[in-house]
């Protein structure tokens, strides 16, 4: 599939000399053809990258000592494939569920990541006999699990982190899959498919719109990405600009110079303390994969601290912290480019994905705060990189994002006046190959109305709970 750009990803040769999976057919799959409603039996799984009764049970040590990562991804990815989940203990119900989900559409070769090893042994130990890892990453001390809000950070950013390092190994194609999820079919037949997701290095979710200022986080496949390209650069940033905040408080702060220059010229107000805000890392990922469609540093969505912005301020707030777009403007360079269903040409054929190519600028020497030093600006460097892939000179090619359409994966909040994608509306009767249950709703009993909370689950559950009070 081409990018915006008009540019086929290669198949990119990691640091070692070894050249990532390309992705495998799953022509052989049962599973439905995309847009087909039917779920597939459970455990008829046919094809290449069906890997249940494949792969070993394994549970690793702390992934954050030497070699305990690398023996992990071994041991259980599958013809070059991999998925990961993440969770703390008390989020054990819902990956628990997600990787029963996977095992009924033919899927072993995933890997849990939890926040603690009696989280992890809990699991182990349990009937179902669940894979993890823990780990204890926590930002390099911004995420201590002594702070507050500190437990619940470090298990929204660890995805990034551990993408990134999965990168740099060279060896998988790896999903990253939020626990509030649960898998109907194979999802490979999507991600291969050569006319839509197959040439795209980073497959993303998107939310409410075509937009990097509407993508969620929830779902992510990393395809043949190299060390040090675009999709890693993009996974480091947003940890990055995370421990900007976390190791320059004084900045972010009243009077720091973050906020001084919008509060001189009116544009921003408030005390400017930090606050906890849901979905943090979701907003600088937002921010970050925007910067990388506008190939410029801009941060819009994430306020580092408090803040509010006066009515009829927000164009000149957006001005401010873009390095001089409008609004119509960054959204214009925000926005995916679409494709459409036969080769049509509007949204009446239908859309099969979007794509867009990434060009997220490195920092200068010296690096610099993005919104306090960096606001639009990028390197001579990075500028002429920029044409260069854009007049498809680059080789190998640059690295680029595409999105599947709702046949795909579907997000259901529950908490929109009239929205019908649950049991009342498609998901009855044409679930998506991923079904995820965002937002404010009980997701619990969602999954449960709809048939897709397992048995098995409370089974595991009862198991841990009995350990843990023997």
């Amino acid at each position: 599939a081409a990018s915006a750009s008009g540019a086929t990803p290669a198949q990119a040769t990691s640091a070692s000399g070894a050249t990532p999976p390309a992705a495998a057919s799953a022509s052989g799959s049962p599973s439905p053809a995309p847009g087909d409603g039917d779920s597939p039996a459970r455990g008829r799984c046919q094809g290449p990258l069906c890997s249940v009764g494949k792969v070993a049970p394994y549970q690793s040590g702390d992934l954050e000592q030497p070699g305990e990562l690398e023996a992990a991804v071994k041991a259980r990815s599958f013809a070059g494939e991999l998925v990961i989940t993440y969770a703390n203990e008390a989020g054990s119900a819902w990956v628990t569920n997600l990787v029963l989900s996977l095992r009924d559409v033919g899927i072993e070769h995933w890997f849990v990541i939890q926040m603690t090893k009696r989280g992890c042994d809990g699991l182990f130990n349990s009937p179902g006999r669940i894979s993890c890892g823990h780990s204890t990453w926590d930002m390099d001390g911004c995420k201590s699990e002594a702070d507050r809000t500190g437990a619940t950070e470090r298990m929204w950013f660890i995805r990034h982190y551990y993408l990134a390092r999965i990168i740099d190994l060279g060896e998988v194609n790896v999903m990253a899959l939020d626990g509030d999820m649960t898998m109907q079919r194979l999802p490979y037949p999507w991600l291969h498919d050569p006319q839509t997701l197959g040439g795209h290095n980073f497959v993303l979710s998107l939310d409410n719109g075509a937009s990097a200022l509407m993508i969620n986080n929830g779902f992510m496949y990393l395809r043949a990405c190299r060390p040090r390209g675009q999709v890693q650069r993009i996974l480091y940033e947003i940890l990055r600009r995370e421990k900007d905040v976390c190791r320059n408080p004084k900045v972010y702060a009243k009077g720091g110079a973050y906020w001084t220059p919008t509060d001189r010229a009116n544009i921003t107000e408030g005390h400017h303390n930090y606050i906890f805000v849901s979905a943090k890392d979701q907003k600088i990922y937002q921010d970050v994969l925007m910067s990388a469609f506008c190939g410029r540093h801009l941060i819009v969505r994430n306020e580092p601290t408090q803040v509010h912005i006066p009515k009829g301020r927000w164009n000149e707030y957006v001005k401010h912290f873009t390095g001089g777009l409008s609004n119509d403007e960054m959204e214009a360079c925000a926005r995916f480019t679409e494709h459409f269903n036969q080769g049509g040409s509007s949204k009446k054929d239908g859309w099969t994905h979007w794509t867009h190519p990434l060009r997220l600028p490195k920092r200068p020497p010296g690096n610099g705060l993005v919104g306090v030093h960096l606001r639009g600006e990028n390197t001579a460097e990075d500028a002429a990189a920029i044409a260069r892939a854009e007049a498809g000179q680059e080789e190998p090619p640059p690295e680029t994002a595409a999105a599947p359409n709702a046949s795909f994966i579907s997000s259901w909040h529950g908490t929109m006046e009239g929205e019908v994608a649950g049991w009342d509306g498609h998901w009855a009767y044409k679930p998506p190959a991923v079904a995820h249950f965002v937002g404010g709703m009980d997701k619990v009993d969602a999954m449960q109305a709809l048939g897709w909370w397992r048995y098995e689950t409370e089974v595991v559950l009862a198991n841990m709970r009995a350990r843990r009070a023997e």
